[in-house]
């Protein structure tokens, strides 16, 4: 049986799916191990192994598909372009912060928080950084249309999550989820007078809306719209202002950027449908005015103290950046001189209470109080660049992008999975841009894959490596 029969017969015999459909059994190794790695990608807490740190089986795959990859690299070499050097500047930029800190400071005091060694510690967190990086790396050799559809279809896997914590919740057992690694300890909704968590496969709510929202924007931009409701009840269940704030915000821009008929129509859409369930449904509006209070608008309360402790964390983390020039103060260092900043800082002081590590809570700013300003400045050219390529590109892909560089934002971590693994996402989308007419249907498929059997199609396919399709000569 050729090569060509055996992708036939296997997408006959299997439950068609728009993964399978899509050319997931054309790939290489290392790309479908990328591919299944996306899939896990929710279950960032739940479902790991703890090991002083939470081992995730997406991580794992993410090793096997570079182990892959190296072998497969005398056949497929790697393609070398602009964000590829700009990422391999960053890891330079890793390895010299953490050089200057392991050479030439004492680094032996305990860190806030931490109870392992200052030294490994130092060492895990420039792994982390590094790995983040090599995520990026595996999973920008995906094609844009096949890594999306497996975060579509991850988003269902975190749909099921947030059911299944939510239903043990109700239940009164929370501790039997804690058995398999989900976090019970964040409260968010009540529902007869039961208080539900609401983090989902993660471990805060603010990293579900981090995911949801994304994903809740490129469904409805594919017309996946089932999975874009979904979406949604994740995003109320996370009660995250930074997935509400980074939809419109993508929304806005896109909608400039690529004023397709599909995208005006999507954004209508969901305008017209926030209206009526402000007007109809009472829970809706107690929502609303629970997140415009968090920005002080309306009847605030104490809602307004995580947009505080952000806002002054994010100004500790400013003058750590300027006063540690050029290199920072090293990899998972943030801690260690946090109390020297907070003199006077009301919310960021009262972590001198909490045993918990001191955060930035500010992606942006984690890079440039760790790693140093010429890092910040390479990462937001590097941001830069695929908003750039993506000018032309897929209105899904744009809508991504501006959300996660919103999101970023907001994040207690520059090295959190999702980030990198959207940016590699959006990086694939970039490196082959499609040409879009506004306020028209026309245009090369949505989903960036070229027409099957096209001279584009049997180019993708030899850059890929693998057979074209139904016979047709490479």
């Amino acid at each position: 049986m050729s090569s060509d029969a055996r992708v036939r017969y296997r997408k006959r015999n299997l439950v068609r799916s728009g993964l399978f459909d899509s050319g997931f059994w054309e790939l290489r190794v290392d790309q479908k191990l990328a591919v299944l790695a996306l899939v896990l990608s929710p279950f960032q807490y739940a479902l790991t192994l703890d090991l002083g740190f939470p081992l995730k089986a997406s991580e794992v795959l993410v090793v096997g598909a570079f182990i892959a990859r190296v072998i497969a690299l005398r056949r497929h070499p790697v393609k070398l372009t602009v964000d590829l050097y700009l990422v391999g500047a960053i890891a330079v930029l890793i390895a010299i912060s953490f050089a200057s800190v392991f050479i030439f400071q004492d680094i032996g005091t305990p860190l806030p928080g931490v109870e392992r060694s200052p030294v490994v510690d130092l060492g895990l967190y420039t792994l982390y950084g590094l790995f983040a990086l090599f995520t990026w790396l595996i999973v920008r050799e995906v094609p844009a249309v096949i890594a999306v559809d497996a975060l579509l279809q991850a988003s269902w896997l975190c749909f099921v999550a947030v059911v299944v914590q939510a239903l043990f919740w109700f239940l009164k057992i929370p501790w039997v989820l804690e058995d398999f690694g989900f976090f019970m300890g964040q409260q968010g909704w009540r529902i007869f007078d039961v208080a539900l968590a609401r983090s989902g496969p993660f471990l805060e709510g603010q990293h579900l809306g981090f995911f949801a929202g994304a994903m809740f924007i490129v469904a409805v931009l594919r017309s996946r719209y089932v999975t874009a409701v979904v979406l949604l009840v994740c995003i109320v269940y996370s009660r995250s202002t930074t997935a509400f704030a980074g939809i419109v915000v993508a929304f806005v821009v896109v909608s400039l950027l690529r004023p397709t008929r599909r995208v005006l129509i999507s954004w209508a859409a969901v305008v017209v449908f926030s209206i009526l369930a402000l007007f109809v449904v009472p829970g809706v509006r107690s929502y609303f005015a629970l997140q415009l209070a968090k920005f002080g608008v309306g009847d605030t309360g104490r809602e307004t103290r995580s947009l505080e402790v952000r806002s002054e964390k994010t100004e500790v983390g400013f003058r750590m950046m300027l006063d540690h020039f050029p290199f920072g103060v090293g990899p998972g260092r943030f801690s260690a001189y946090y109390f020297d900043y907070t003199d006077g800082v009301e919310r960021a002081s009262d972590a001198r209470e909490s045993s918990g590590r001191p955060l930035v809570e500010n992606g942006y700013l984690h890079i440039g109080s760790e790693l140093g300003l010429f890092a910040l400045v390479v990462t937001i050219v590097l941001l830069a660049w695929w908003l750039y390529r993506l000018g032309r590109g897929r209105p899904w892909a744009t809508a991504m992008a501006v959300f996660v560089y919103v999101g970023i934002a907001t994040q207690s971590s520059w090295t959190f999975g999702p980030i990198w693994l959207f940016l590699g996402v959006i990086a694939a989308a970039a490196d082959s841009p499609v040409t879009l007419r506004p306020y028209s249907r026309k245009s090369t498929p949505s989903d960036g894959m070229p027409v099957k059997n096209s001279d584009e199609s049997r180019r993708a396919r030899r850059e890929r490596g693998a057979p074209a399709a139904d016979g047709a000569s490479a």
